[in-house]
């Protein structure tokens, strides 16, 4: 759960920060420091998938192993269906 807090901060900084830079733009006192600080809490907590980025590569391969091994029990079981219906009729 408090990878999710150190996420949604990092993102809301980000965006401040962002928004300050809009007309009329201020200029924020200290803000390489904060900027330095969101860059080491997103770098800490670089291994969670939060929701709107892209996948790490471990969740890609994660989800295709799933699949892949999904498709191979439906056909598995799909052929033992059908060996054991034609030993039946024999």
């Amino acid at each position: 759960m408090l990878l999710y807090v150190v996420a949604i901060a990092v993102e809301e900084l980000r965006h401040f920060r962002e928004m300050t830079q809009r007309h009329p733009a201020i200029e924020i006192a200290g803000w390489q420091g904060t900027d330095k600080l969101c860059e080491d809490a997103w770098r800490e907590i670089s291994y969670l998938w939060f929701p709107g980025h892209r996948p790490h590569l471990y969740d890609r391969i994660q989800e295709a192993n799933k699949r892949a091994f999904r498709v191979l029990r439906e056909y598995v079981f799909s052929l033992i269906e059908r060996l054991s219906v034609a030993m039946v009729r024999s």
